[in-house]
């Protein structure tokens, strides 16, 4: 019996490991293209009661551009455009005060709505984008025999969100998603819509309600992650690594066959 050499299997053990593997973290490239957008809902929202104000946020290449508002809604009511850097992305700034004078008694709100969108461009690349939802709340209070104020921020239809409740006849509530990320994987010519919602509600009902709070939600791109398929073609160096370790392993299988054979005559 004889024993098998080990320096052809581990020559293409190593030529293997040689062999290029591209997945790199990088900002954005031309094969993905990222924008976002984020409105104020006049519609629905109150602009009347206690006092509002705040900014729209919309970060394109590590600049800001904003639309402020205070008691009304901004001008313009919407932001939107294209994303370039990691960090870019949407939010709203909103700070929310008042009483049972200045907030009349019943349900009152401030509601907007944001989103990111992506594609690849690529017809080979697999594009791997890391979102993170950001809620920031700042001091919360709610004082007197009956006074809430509520903020919530959420992606629709993805456990991603942040909560905070404070409300003198039902209790605190202080809750957030487990995590704030959300990845988003992208084939050759895919493409995706994310989207969420951010919602202040508040009241005073009894004539000593007061309520205050700051809330400062914000949608970004975290990470964008490239990795190239099919795998790019291996440099020269280890093609001629990987094809003499196949060599030496052909010629150690056919030796075996040509001493029998000699053994034999």
């Amino acid at each position: 019996m004889h024993a098998r050499p080990v320096l052809p299997a581990l020559l293409l053990g190593l030529a293997l490991l040689l062999l290029p593997m591209h997945s790199q973290a990088a900002l954005f490239s031309s094969d993905l293209s990222a924008s976002g957008f984020i409105s104020f809902d006049t519609a629905n929202s109150t602009t009347t009661a206690g006092s509002q104000s705040g900014e729209l946020q919309h970060q394109s290449g590590g600049a800001l551009n904003s639309a402020a508002f205070n008691n009304g809604p901004p001008s313009p009511d919407s932001l939107n455009g294209s994303f370039s850097d990691i960090g870019d992305g949407v939010g709203m700034l909103l700070s929310l005060a008042g009483d049972v004078q200045s907030a009349a008694q019943g349900n009152q709100g401030v509601f907007g709505d944001f989103g990111i969108s992506l594609s690849n461009l690529s017809a080979t690349a697999i594009i791997t984008v890391t979102l993170q939802l950001n809620s920031n709340f700042g001091l919360l209070s709610a004082s007197g025999q009956d006074a809430y104020l509520q903020l919530d921020t959420f992606l629709d239809g993805i456990d991603v969100y942040g909560r905070r409740w404070r409300d003198t006849l039902n209790g605190d509530v202080n809750e957030d998603s487990a995590s704030a990320l959300y990845t988003v994987v992208l084939n050759p010519g895919d493409s995706a819509s994310i989207s969420g919602n951010i919602e202040a509600r508040f009241g005073a009902f009894s004539s000593d309600g007061l309520y205050s709070g700051q809330f400062s939600p914000f949608l970004s791109i975290a990470e964008v992650t490239v990795r190239d398929d099919p795998p790019e073609v291996p440099e020269p160096g280890t093609l001629a690594l990987l094809f003499s370790a196949l060599g030496l392993l052909l010629w150690q299988r056919r030796t075996p066959s040509l001493r029998s054979a000699h053994d034999k005559e």
